[in-house]
């Protein structure tokens, strides 16, 4: 079977950008890793009988292993190379970020430049920065989010035009430009536009002349028909039963995300972080730098961005950056050790999460840099008896971050649970304070606010308040008052609510069902990603409207119209 699969060794000898004796340090305690030892990390992915995994490796600025594992294409038996494109979906937003610095180098542009500069067409919602839309702090929509909710199948094209359309009539942002967080990368779109405008050459020609031509990544593509024929192009497969259908990728008419590639040509992409052939070395530390948000540089913690769109981990006691991308069946995950002078790259056409491979082949290389054991440390309970413990079981809903969390008891222990079986055991370590034992320094504290129960979680540095609810409250006995026809003006969208074996339900023509849970008085929780919380407003003639809040930030409302014209729009 190894000698299907074709390997490549490379050694070059390219001088680093660090200090040399902090170089000479990283290498006293590097580990030279055989391929051999590769190989057995990957002997699960090495199966030709099913899709697979390419990985590449590059450490101290040399591209060390790449290789491939599985099939590519099931239907014609061919195996994964190195050779093998992938496509690589919002992995490709670090181009387009490295792309703006280049050009505000050359004069053309600058960070702190109102998008409507060079895209008049956009709504004047508020001075939103080009560096806004790098650092994810625009407020502006999403619309992958605005898709769905209109009524769009996430694999439904968008044409340019429409692209434009769907932009242009947002009505508000979600937050004040600058001020807030919150990862969009739809807005990398837009971003495309003013490469493509501030040059005066299409956005794939930039960033071809500018980026994968120079460091000669010549087997990185655009897909700019949206089916254009790709040689070695791995088909990505999505699990089904015992077997797999092909995915569909959710692709627009933007050419940012459209990009397919192989490990070796990220390999070379990686390594123009430690010896610059595009850029230099001032514009590749302010492009590795964290994101400013609010006028300030983001602190470093679990999940917090860079410019590069890498995000940060403490991966036990090691800083460890990453950029996952997962979508039509195509999964890649890029992980980057910047202390270690180390960085991995998976990418897959299984349908699954692999990036968890991309850590483990880092490790490979850094474990001697660790500071924190892998393994859980112990935590030290107190006795606290079952009566106790059973006064803190029950639903709760985070407002903030729109989710639910139920704690439960399982053998004298409560289990803090997310749903679809993603429980974890917390242990008593004090009168109303637990930890949890399987996901790290997790902390959960329990109190009252007017008599409701509030659970507080401590994880990465940040407190989420969730507030207890009872799923069978008799607020939510009455259904009949929230059913009609409401509009959302922004969408040009009608939903109806009616009432379906006992149970909230919104019907739309394209949308389909989407069934609604009780949560706090008033306020309901769908089945379906993106409709997290429907908040209904009363006025003295009863239900007015509803606000519909989705986990990416975006709130938008529905009018309730009129019986007669309810009757007319009926969409059941």
């Amino acid at each position: 079977m190894k000698n299907l699969i074709v390997k490549f060794l490379f050694f070059f000898t390219i001088p680093l950008l660090f200090l040399p004796n902090f170089v000479k340090a990283q290498k006293d305690l590097k580990p030279i890793v055989p391929i051999e030892k590769v190989d057995e990390l990957f002997k699960d992915w090495d199966n030709l009988e099913k899709p697979g995994i390419a990985v590449g490796i590059v450490s101290n600025g040399e591209i060390v292993h790449t290789t491939g594992y599985g099939l590519a294409n099931l239907e014609f038996d061919i195996p994964i190379t190195a050779y093998t494109k992938f496509y690589i979906g919002e992995l490709s937003n670090q181009f387009t970020a490295l792309a703006i610095l280049l050009l505000e180098s050359e004069g053309k542009l600058s960070l702190q430049d109102d998008i409507r500069k060079y895209l008049p067409d956009f709504p004047d919602l508020g001075q939103v920065t080009i560096e806004d839309l790098i650092n994810h702090a625009s407020g502006i929509r999403d619309i992958n989010v605005t898709k769905v909710l209109s009524g769009w199948q996430g694999s439904d094209a968008v044409s340019d035009i429409q692209l434009t359309q769907l932009f242009a009539k947002q009505q508000q942002l979600n937050s004040a430009p600058g001020k807030k967080h919150q990862k969009n990368i739809s807005t990398f779109l837009l971003l495309e536009k003013i490469i493509a405008k501030a040059s005066g050459v299409s956005y794939t020609n930039f960033i071809q002349k500018n980026i994968f031509d120079p460091l000669q990544m010549k087997n990185t593509f655009f897909d700019t028909g949206l089916g254009t024929v790709i040689k070695n192009k791995a088909t990505g497969y999505i699990p089904e039963g015992e077997g797999f259908t092909v995915g569909v990728v959710n692709q627009m008419e933007g050419n940012n995300t459209n990009v397919y590639s192989t490990v070796g040509d990220i390999c070379l992409w990686l390594q123009n972080y430690y010896q610059p052939k595009v850029g230099n070395t001032a514009l590749i530390k302010r492009f590795t730098a964290a994101a400013t948000v609010n006028g300030q540089t983001v602190e470093e913690k679990n999940n917090s961005f860079y410019f590069n769109q890498f995000q940060f981990w403490d991966y036990n006691g090691t800083k460890k950056l990453y950029h996952i991308s997962v979508d039509g069946g195509y999964a890649c995950k890029i992980v980057h050790f910047p202390d270690q002078n180390m960085s991995a790259v998976v990418l897959g056409n299984g349908g699954v999460y692999n990036g968890g491979m991309a850590t483990a082949t880092g490790e490979l290389y850094v474990a001697n840099y660790f500071t924190k054991s892998s393994e859980l440390a112990k935590v030290k309970g107190i006795k606290m008896d079952t009566k106790t413990l059973e006064t803190f079981t029950g639903d709760y809903w985070e407002p903030s971050q729109l989710y639910s969390r139920t704690i439960f008891l399982k053998n004298d222990t409560l289990i803090y649970s997310r749903g679809n079986g993603y429980d974890s055991p917390i242990i008593p370590i004090g009168d109303k304070k637990f930890q949890m034992i399987t996901y790290g320094e997790v902390y959960i504290t329990f109190d009252s606010n007017n008599g409701r129960k509030i659970m507080s979680v401590e994880a990465g540095g940040e407190t989420f308040k969730h507030v207890a609810y009872q799923r069978d409250a008799t607020w939510s006995k009455n259904l009949e008052a929230y059913t009609g026809a409401y509009f959302c003006q922004e969408l040009k969208t009608i939903y109806q609510l009616s009432i379906k074996d006992k149970k909230l339900i919104i019907n739309n023509l394209r949308t389909g069902q989407v069934e609604f849970s009780p949560l706090l008085k008033d306020t309901f929780t769908g089945n379906r990603r993106y409709f997290n919380e429907l908040k209904f407003n009363r006025n003295n003639k009863g239900i007015s409207g509803f606000h519909l809040s989705t986990y990416t930030g975006d709130k938008l409302w529905f009018e309730k119209r009129s019986t007669a014209i309810a009757k007319q729009t009926k969409l059941n």
